[in-house]
């Protein structure tokens, strides 16, 4: 496994037991008022720090330090993305977030995370941003049509018709075909909102297969060039996030307008 080279001399000095040999030094040096303590540990530490801090002992246990910390900045990042979501949506994000943070991990125990740069890194960060905005638009739109009905609207529509089929008065024959032109608007405006959330859902899945697809191309030893061509793909196929955020307030706001027409 692999870390940045200033990881080790930062972990080196900032080890629990180099501070406390150091703090010891410097106590037992004004308890006994001589210097000679502290010059030892002076000459320790530069000794510690040119050479033992290249132990590989030392530098493994510096490995997992690093990749601990780098796992909680992942599930930090990802729990931030999942927080407003339903518990459903919530779960997907923390899956699609566990699968980046594999990704790198992977990279960096194979020596590629020195290749690939932050950059690659930030990207990954991206995609599951990305991928939580796209689970809050469709948890929008699943609760929306939860509250909306399609069927209760063609049960209005069919409702109309029979009226208007029956109604012999003019001005209210006229009323009702003014409803069912706002019912059938509505009604028309719904399973669009309908089409949108099923492509959201398709584009989320293959966002999730995609993560997988990674995984298994980092696991299975391929290339830093390769791991940044899919990442690549990955992000202009989620470019599409903004644009369906504003289509979703939209047809929203569309359909609020219809729906309180159609009431009226």
């Amino acid at each position: 496994m692999n870390v940045r080279a200033e990881s080790p001399l930062k972990y080196a000095i900032w080890n629990q037991y180099n501070l406390i040999l150091l703090g010891g030094a410097l106590l037992i040096s004004v308890a006994l008022g001589s210097r000679v303590p502290l010059m030892v540990a002076a000459v320790g530490e530069v000794l510690w720090l040119l050479i033992g801090r290249f132990a590989p002992p030392f530098r493994r246990w510096v490995a997992t330090q690093a990749q601990g910390q780098e796992a909680e900045r992942w599930a930090g990042e990802t729990e931030t993305a999942a927080r407003a979501l339903d518990p459903d949506a919530a779960a997907r994000v923390r899956s699609v977030g566990h699968a980046a943070a594999e990704i790198w991990r992977l990279a960096q125990e194979q020596g590629l995370d020195h290749t690939l740069g932050t950059e690659t890194r930030d990207k990954l960060g991206t995609l599951v941003h990305a991928y939580s905005r796209m689970a809050a638009v469709y948890q929008r739109l699943t609760r929306f049509l939860g509250d909306s009905r399609t069927s209760a609207v063609e049960e209005e529509l069919v409702r109309l018709g029979q009226a208007l089929a029956d109604e012999k008065d003019p001005a209210v024959r006229l009323s009702l075909r003014q409803a069912l032109a706002v019912g059938q608007r509505r009604l028309k405006q719904l399973e669009q909102i309908e089409s949108t959330r099923r492509t959201l859902e398709v584009k989320m899945s293959t966002m999730q297969m995609s993560f997988e697809y990674v995984r298994s191309q980092v696991f299975s030893g391929a290339g830093a060039d390769e791991l940044v061509g899919a990442l690549d793909e990955m992000v202009t196929a989620a470019s599409f996030v903004s644009e369906v955020e504003a289509e979703a307030a939209a047809s929203l706001s569309r359909v609020r307008v219809t729906t309180t027409t159609f009431v009226g």
